[in-house]
Formats: structure tokens, C-alpha cells, sequence
């Protein structure tokens, strides 16, 4: 379904997304790599807004943001291995890429932003960082956790025809059960079965949650995601009963990956478009659905059509 060669197990995402950097950072290309996306441990929409890149200064000169760890306890050598960029910015990878293409051993990007209102790429930029990870041997890693098997049965790199030579997968693959995978082309999936990259783990490949993942395979035969988008596509067009009543707003995403921003007639681009839209008035909408019977998201940094149903197996409130 994913068009890779070989696929290895994990349990979870994060698991996944872990060992996928480390299987790209043992390719012969990126052996001699001196700088590389070593941790994805940098600033995110996780972060306490203490921790958070200025909006006013978001990346330095040279095209770079400064990495902030989103959690205590993480070395700060880390940063020393990566280097973040602005999502959807074109001229910012190509500027990293030609002064230190030659040291980057791969770059990890999340094809749609899960944890950001589900911001979608500029396609051109997705086909940007392809072209640049051919022409300098660097492995592209896609962060297919929440778009895999949601907006293809391919995937993300199915939706926008742009391949990654490695992907990490978990959540839809599952079927509820905690289960993951690293898939990747056959010359850099190779080092693990050589024995000279480790991967291993007491639960992975358990039976349990494999037979779950056999299970969730209906989609190749079953009109899986043709539903979910209909489904998607009449909550995103329903929305726009704000426009009736005057209150600024966008929906983002893809009908089977989709949220809601408030403040702001423009749908971001980036983080930092997206953490200037109206997060206190979202909760303050999300609370007043939910005693209602609906159930969004209270959370604002999230998407998907999980954040964005009705609550079809609650009673509504009376």
C-alpha cells in the first residue's frame, strides 16, 4: 500500500520516527555526515510560549530557526545535530541546502501539520525538498504518523505524489491497537538486516497488535477513505455557518484531516501564522459545543476529522 520495499515494527510513532533518523543516518551517504536532523526534539506547538521562538524573529539570518527543546531533561549538544526551518519555505531549504547540503545525512518533515491545525503544504515546497534530497544524497524522512493510511491509502506521499525514502507510520495502521512501523527503499533498510543497525524491542511485532493491523488492511478492498473525505467535506463546508454571522475564520486541512482557526480570514502557512490566530475565542467556541453534545477538539494545536465530529454515540445533551 505504502510502495516501499521493506517494512520493520515498532509500537509507537514516536518509537518509529526515532528509529527511522537513526536507520537514515546509518546510509553509506550520510555516513560521513558531521551535521545531520540528529533529535526532532525542537521547538513545536508543544512548546510553553517561554520556550517559543520569537514571531518577531523566528529564524535567524541564514535561514534557520533556533531549535528549542520541547521538554527538560535534553541535552543541549542535540542542537548541535539539528537544524529547523520554517515549514512551506522554499528559499529557507534551499539556502541551508547550499551552504551545508554536504553534511545533512536526511531530513524529516510532517507532510501535513498534525499538531498545528492540520496546515497542508505548498506543493511545490514538498517537491522542493525531494529535488534538493536527490541532488546532495540525503535520505527524506516522512512523518507519515497521522497522514498515513487517512489521506491515501498511500499516504501522504500517495496525495501529493512526492516520495520519501523513508516513512514512519502508527495510529490508522493499528486499528486501535499500539502498533507502528518504519517502512524504507531496500539500500537503506539493508543495514538492519546485515546486523550493522539495531532494531529490536520485547513488544515489537507482538501478536496481538499485529493481528490488529492484518485486520485494518479493509481499506485496500473497502471504500475506507471515499467515506472519510464525504464525511469531512460536509463538516468543513457546514462550517462556514460562521460566515453568516460575521466571525473570522478558516478551515484547514484535508476533508479526512481537518481543523478550525478563528481571527483570521487566511488559513496559515506556518506556525507562526498559526499560533497568531484567536486560540483563547476556539476553546471559548469548543467548550460551549461540547456542553451542547459536540465534540471537537477542546485542544486548538489539533486536527483530523477526530477533531471535528459529532458525538454520534452521545446523547445529546437535553
Amino acid at each position: 500500500m505504502t510502495g516501499m520495499d521493506k517494512v520493520r515494527l515498532a509500537n509507537t510513532g514516536s518509537e518509529a520516527t526515532m528509529h527511522a533518523l537513526r536507520i537514515a543516518r546509518a546510509t553509506p551517504a550520510a555516513s560521513c555526515s558531521s551535521s545531520s536532523t540528529a533529535s526532532i526534539t525542537a521547538c513545536t506547538t508543544t512548546c510553553s510560549t517561554t520556550r517559543r521562538p520569537s514571531r518577531r524573529q523566528p529564524w535567524s539570518r541564514k535561514g534557520e530557526t533556533r531549535p528549542i527543546p520541547t521538554s527538560r531533561g535534553i541535552p543541549r549538544g542535540i542542537q548541535e545535530y539539528l537544524l529547523t526551518l520554517p515549514y512551506n519555505d522554499i528559499d529557507a531549504v534551499e539556502r541551508v541546502f547550499k551552504r551545508r547540503g554536504e553534511q545533512i545525512a536526511a531530513v524529516m518533515v510532517e507532510p501535513v501539520m498534525g499538531n498545528t491545525a492540520g496546515i497542508v503544504p505548498r506543493l511545490e515546497w514538498l517537491q522542493a525538498i525531494r529535488r534538493l534530497c536527490d541532488a546532495y544524497g540525503v535520505v527524506l524522512i516522512f512523518d507519515e504518523v497521522k497522514t498515513g493510511f487517512r489521506l491515501a491509502n498511500g499516504g501522504a506521499q500517495e496525495y501529493f505524489g512526492v516520495k520519501a525514502d523513508l516513512a514512519a507510520y502508527a495510529k490508522a495502521m493499528g486499528n486501535g491497537y499500539p502498533v507502528a512501523a518504519i517502512a524504507g527503499r531496500e539500500a537503506i533498510m539493508a543495514p538492519i538486516d546485515d546486523g550493522d543497525v539495531a532494531h529490536g524491542g520485547t513488544y515489537v511485532g507482538n501478536v496481538p497488535a499485529t493481528r490488529g493491523q492484518c485486520h485494518a488492511g479493509d481499506a485496500e478492498t473497502e471504500p475506507i477513505i471515499e467515506t472519510i473525505f464525504a464525511r469531512g467535506k460536509m463538516l468543513m463546508d457546514g462550517i462556514e455557518v460562521l460566515t453568516r454571522h460575521d466571525v473570522p475564520h478558516a478551515v484547514t486541512g484535508i476533508p479526512s484531516m481537518f481543523s478550525l482557526v478563528l481571527g483570521t480570514d487566511e488559513p496559515p502557512y506556518d506556525y507562526h501564522s498559526y499560533d497568531a490566530t484567536d486560540h483563547e475565542l476556539y476553546e471559548e467556541l469548543v467548550g460551549a459545543l461540547i456542553e451542547r453534545g459536540v465534540m471537537p477538539d477542546d485542544d486548538s494545536r489539533s486536527r483530523g476529522s477526530c477533531a471535528m465530529r459529532t458525538a454520534a454515540r452521545t446523547s445529546p445533551r437535553r
